[in-house]
């Protein structure tokens, strides 16, 4: 399985916002460039498909390539996901083609056969079938959001502190875990 991120999210926090300033201790600007980097740095460990977290919560579009269809697909990151489509290369001729049916998104983030369907026969190939799908958290009152930027937030401070980074995942895990808000 190939997981690209053909969209990237933009940042869910920066230097600028107040609860970084706060949480970091920035009273000037001269570590903005750095703390922004770090956040970025963050953002990128802990969300989205290939985050350790294991769910995308800033939005993005996000295309997976296997090498043939299977009775469930799972989307990395993609519980929640939106604006599916599936294209294969057809076995008689390799052409890519677009599936528009015969499958089912479900909430959990997979794609299955619908009921009396089959998945089309694919040019035996590496990164035959490729499915594409927008990911993220939309509503902005949703808890989860509030946790990542939380985690994120944890995560650079203790990377400016210079915290061991088996301490940090230790720190960002408890954080995550004791919330009753399901993220991973």
């Amino acid at each position: 399985m190939q997981i690209t991120v053909v969209t990237q999210p933009e940042p869910l926090l920066t230097s600028q916002d107040p609860e970084v300033r706060i949480a970091l201790a920035l009273d000037g600007d001269d570590r903005d460039a750095l703390v922004d980097e770090l956040l970025l740095a963050a953002q990128g460990e802990l969300d989205g498909p290939l985050g350790w977290v294991g769910i995308c919560v800033a939005e993005q579009t996000v295309q997976v390539r296997l090498d043939k269809f299977c009775d469930m697909m799972w989307l990395p990151g993609g519980r929640g996901a939106t604006d599916v489509s599936i294209e294969y290369l057809r076995d008689t001729d390799a052409v890519p083609t677009d599936l528009s049916s015969g499958f089912v998104v479900l909430q959990k983030g997979a794609i299955e056969r619908q009921n009396g369907s089959s998945w089309p026969a694919t040019m035996i190939q590496s990164e035959a079938v490729r499915i594409t799908y927008s990911v993220g958290i939309t509503d902005d009152a949703d808890p989860r959001i509030r946790l990542m930027k939380s985690a994120i937030m944890l995560h650079a401070k203790m990377t400016l502190d210079g915290d061991n980074p088996a301490d940090r995942r230790m720190a960002i895990e408890q954080l995550m875990l004791s919330s009753r808000y399901r993220i991973f």
